[in-house]
């Protein structure tokens, strides 16, 4: 019952009353096929919870999670990103370590430019 965040894919610049679409990679490294459920965040000052997704994950293999972010009303700053797995029961103390990826200054929201006046 192993398994891994890989990696958090954003796209880095967006300007707020956009969509952002996050991909995360999982991985299950175990020998079962499992339903893995994947919990994304953004945080700042405050955090923010994106999304939770399930998926099945077959054994040895690496799913693609898609997270869209409307941040129509979020403060133009910098935000990590961090991804959760939920344990599974039975799930033994030296797998859980792998079930979580933070990182920071991932996602730049940049302020909506005003327009120049002549």
């Amino acid at each position: 019952m192993a398994r891994r965040v890989r990696k958090v894919y954003p796209i880095a610049l967006h300007w707020p009353e956009s969509i952002v679409t996050i991909a995360v990679s999982i991985t299950d490294k175990g020998d079962y096929v499992e339903t893995v459920t994947a919990t994304l965040a953004a945080a700042n000052t405050i955090t923010i919870t994106i999304g939770t997704l399930n998926r099945l994950v077959w054994a040895g293999s690496t799913v693609i999670y898609y997270f869209y972010w409307n941040t129509t009303k979020i403060k133009p700053a910098w935000y990590g990103m961090s991804v959760t797995i939920t344990s599974l029961a039975g799930e033994t103390f030296g797998n859980v370590a792998d079930n979580s990826f933070n990182n920071t200054n991932q996602i730049h929201v940049l302020p909506r430019p005003t327009a120049r006046r002549h």
